[in-house]
């Protein structure tokens, strides 16, 4: 009975800050079309022994994901030496790096199905965290919500003992 009440107290307050989280994920990755749609959350769930787990979960798939988003939370590092604004995929031994025919939609070539390079300079994403820094700007209000519902629950509890005898 104890654990019941007071789980219900903390599970209310972590699904409110919860949301808060994802809100503010959201808008910090405004600045993108794909990213926020794929941002959400599945409610808090506690195992009964005091352990409470929350997921915020962030879509990768390719439809209706944002398979970007985990290069711009983490950046993808910008890796040429010599041009800051690109990094070097590395050639396939004796092939080069293939791609499809049709990322070329104008070329009037001999017919083939790839354009071989020995390299290619490729930008790298640079960080532009959005869930991290949500969580972090929402870590004092949770820690503050989930004191005053344990205080809460114990309160509660106290008084359900107390008119039960």
């Amino acid at each position: 009975m104890f654990r019941g009440i007071i789980d219900s107290f903390i599970l209310k307050e972590l699904n409110v800050e919860l949301r808060n989280i994802v809100a503010k994920a959201k808008s910090n990755a405004s600045w993108s079309k794909e990213i926020p749609p794929a941002i959400s959350s599945i409610p808090a769930t506690t195992d009964g022994q005091g352990r409470y787990e929350a997921k915020i979960i962030v879509n990768l798939k390719k439809d209706g994901g944002a398979p970007m988003a985990a290069a711009f939370e983490y950046g993808s590092g910008i890796h040429s030496k010599t041009n800051p604004d690109t990094y070097r995929i590395p050639n396939i031994p004796n092939e080069g790096v293939a791609f499809p025919i049709e990322r070329w939609p104008k070329y009037h070539g001999p017919p083939r199905k790839y354009f071989y390079f020995s390299f290619v300079n490729h930008p790298g994403v640079a960080a532009k965290p959005f869930l991290q820094p949500a969580i972090e700007s929402r870590s004092f209000y949770l820690s503050r919500a989930l004191a005053k519902a344990l205080g809460v629950g114990i309160l509660d509890t106290i008084k359900t003992e107390w008119n039960s005898k």
